[in-house]
């Protein structure tokens, strides 16, 4: 709270500014830019900025600061220099789709996870079929994802990686979780088809991670 980390020269450290009205929000667009290199952000509540940038602190940092700044606040997440693509080559059947996930921006960095799961979701299947091959699981911060919930995976508490890797045994398309721990967090598993009818209601108290297959160019 009331930290803004500046880059000492630009350097391309500094993404991109949007205007989002919750840190929430701007969360959720570093989290679908973590290709981009998005790995922290700095947020401002009352003037509503969102600065997405490419490289966490240290304290060690010599081409960043941290500064005492009066109603900003930072978050990072932490990765190792040599993050790859967990899909590149994929490690899931032909007849099923590799989709990576990532943690919440906000969470130190947990080595341990796998980072992808492998799911037979038809929708998603037949979009990577028909080319749109870069698929991930996008999270909405804040957000209750009112998509179908398979009825037998609701409220179940386990670690994140085993609610992910319970994907290639149902239709799964993403996961609603109440706030966490990656070695316990309470979620509801989703399905549907590619691009689901669902209503989104605010939930503090609840993430969404909901699985997308697109282009690279397609992210904005």
């Amino acid at each position: 709270i009331d930290q803004r980390m500046v880059p000492v020269n630009d350097e391309g450290i500094l993404l991109r500014r949007y205007t989002y009205n919750s840190s929430d929000e701007c969360a959720t667009k570093c989290n679908k830019r973590i290709n981009d290199g998005c790995i922290s952000f700095n947020f401002h509540e009352n003037m509503t900025v969102c600065e997405l940038l490419k490289k966490p602190w240290y304290e060690s940092s010599e081409d960043l600061k941290m500064l005492m700044s009066p109603g900003w606040s930072h978050f990072q997440q932490e990765y190792s220099e040599d993050k790859k693509d967990p899909c590149s080559p994929t490690p899931c059947s032909s007849d099923s789709v590799c989709i990576r996930y990532s943690q919440l921006v906000t969470d130190h960095f947990d080595s341990s996870l796998k980072l992808y799961a492998c799911t037979k979701n038809t929708g998603l299947k037949q979009r990577f079929d028909s080319g749109f091959t870069d698929c991930y699981f996008n999270i909405l911060y804040g957000i209750d994802y009112k998509i179908n919930q398979i009825s037998d995976y609701a409220e179940k508490e386990a670690s994140l990686q085993d609610h992910f890797d319970q994907c290639i045994d149902h239709d799964c398309m993403g996961f609603v979780c109440q706030h966490g721990t990656t070695e316990k967090i309470t979620c509801w598993m989703k399905n549907g088809t590619y691009k689901p009818e669902g209503i989104h209601e605010q939930n503090p108290t609840l993430n969404t991670w909901i699985a997308r297959c697109e282009n690279r160019t397609e992210i904005r």
